[in-house]
C-alpha cells in the first residue's frame, strides 16, 4: 500500500475507534463531509494543516498518524 492510502486508513481507524461519524469529523475540523469520505477512500491527498488539524482533533501526535502499524 502506498503512504497516503495507509494515512488514509489510519485516520478512519482512529474516526471509527472514537465512535465518530464522518459528519462529526467534518464538523470538527470544518470540512465538507464529502471530503473526508475522499480523504478516507485515499482519492484526495491532504496538506500538512490538515494533517495537523486531524491529529489535533483525535488528540494524537502527528508521528501516531504516520505510524503504518495498527493504531
Amino acid at each position: 500500500m502506498k503512504e497516503d492510502k495507509l494515512l488514509a486508513r489510519n485516520i478512519k481507524r482512529l474516526r471509527k475507534s472514537r465512535g465518530m461519524t464522518q459528519g462529526e469529523l467534518s464538523d470538527l475540523l470544518a470540512m465538507n463531509e464529502l471530503y473526508i469520505a475522499q480523504i478516507e477512500a485515499g482519492q484526495q491527498g491532504l496538506s500538512l494543516q490538515v494533517i495537523y488539524r486531524v491529529a489535533k482533533v483525535f488528540n494524537v501526535p502527528l508521528k501516531d498518524l504516520f505510524s503504518f502499524e495498527s493504531i
